[in-house]
C-alpha cells in the first residue's frame, strides 16, 4: 500500500514538474575534454603489458619468488656468511659482508663509524613560548 502511494506522489511530481531531458558529453567530437592524456595513458599500459607477457615465465612457483629476479632489477642482497641481513640493525657484529649483485658477489670490510652525537636543543628562553613542533 506505501509502494503504491510513493508511486502516485512520484507521478503526480512528475507530472507538474518535469525534469529537462540532458545528455553526458564524451570526448570525441565536443572538444571540451582532450583525450591526449588519456590515449598516453592507454599507451604505457600496453607497452608495460606487453613488457610483462614478454618476460620469461619460470618453470615453478618457487622460481617466480626468488631473490634473483628482485637482483636482475638492480637491486643488491646483503648477506652476513649464509644470514641474509635484511636491515641495518640484523648486522649485529659481521666484520665482512657480502653484497650479491645480478651479475656477481663481492665481499666487503666492515668498519666501524663514529656517529654524530644528536645536538642537544637549545634551551628555552624565558620569553619563549616554545613549539608544537
Amino acid at each position: 500500500v506505501v509502494d503504491t502511494m510513493l508511486n502516485s506522489v512520484i507521478s503526480a511530481l512528475n507530472a507538474c514538474f518535469p525534469a529537462p531531458q540532458v545528455h553526458a558529453h564524451c570526448d570525441g567530437p565536443c572538444g571540451v575534454y582532450d583525450p591526449s592524456a588519456a590515449r598516453i595513458t592507454a599507451e604505457a599500459v600496453l607497452s608495460m603489458t606487453k613488457k610483462i607477457n614478454a618476460l620469461e615465465k619460470p618453470a615453478d612457483a618457487a622460481g617466480m619468488i626468488a631473490y634473483e629476479n628482485t637482483l636482475s632489477r638492480g637491486y643488491a642482497v646483503i648477506w652476513d656468511g649464509d644470514r641474509l641481513v635484511p636491515r641495518q640493525a640484523d648486522l649485529a657484529d659481521a666484520q665482512a659482508l657480502d653484497i650479491q649483485f645480478a651479475d656477481g658477489r663481492e665481499t666487503v670490510s666492515r668498519t666501524a663509524v663514529p656517529r654524530k652525537a644528536a645536538p642537544k636543543p637549545k634551551p628555552p628562553s624565558p620569553d619563549d613560548q616554545g613549539s608544537l613542533f
